[in-house]
């Protein structure tokens, strides 16, 4: 969809792959709710949006590997909530 309004991520023992990089954000802040338990959680957004994350992790860890410009858009927004346990998740450009 052109414009993302926010997702809910479930997975077990299984992988999952959200690419936003095409996508526009209509409100300040668009949530994305996660569980997941022995899988991997792969996110793809613009590089200038901003991504908070208030996971609870258990034997699992996070990391964002975008590459950061000094010019960040704090209008788009995306916050990661929920648990992961013995997961990953990462975020891309």
């Amino acid at each position: 969809d052109p414009v993302f309004k926010g997702a809910v991520i479930s997975n077990s023992f299984g992988s999952t792959i959200l690419d936003l990089r095409r996508t526009s954000l209509e409100q300040k802040e668009t949530f994305i709710d996660i569980d997941s338990s022995f899988g991997g959680i792969e996110i793809y957004v613009p590089d200038s949006w901003t991504v908070k994350s208030v996971v609870k992790n258990s034997f699992s860890g996070f990391v964002d590997k975008r590459y950061h410009t000094m010019v960040m858009d704090n209008t788009k927004v995306i916050v990661l909530r929920g648990s992961i346990s013995f997961s990953g998740l990462e975020i891309k450009g």
